[in-house]
């Protein structure tokens, strides 16, 4: 089944809502970068195995992102489609 069951549904938007954004936002706040990149490799990680919202054409752009040193990177969109956000250090941007 490609669609999430209520449940797994449930459990992500807890994570998300009340595990990941906290860390995330504190991430961000202390200029942590690596507690940044681990959760929202997390946030991604559990919006493709839990939500199965994703379609194989952007889920690997975040993977991709971190691989080419970004900070951080995650999928966004509506729902099977979308694109990628990533955040890299101001000196790597053209590189990246």
């Amino acid at each position: 089944d490609t669609l999430a069951r209520p449940q797994e549904r449930f459990c992500q938007f807890f994570d998300e809502s009340e595990v990941i954004n906290p860390a995330v936002a504190a991430a961000l706040a202390s200029e942590d970068w690596q507690g940044l990149g681990k959760w929202t490799d997390e946030s991604h990680r559990q919006t493709v195995v839990h939500l199965r919202n994703t379609v194989p054409e952007t889920a690997w752009l975040p993977d991709e992102a971190r691989r080419l040193k970004a900070l951080a990177a995650s999928a966004f969109g509506a729902g099977f489609g979308g694109s990628c956000w990533a955040i890299v250090e101001k000196e790597r941007a053209e590189i990246f």
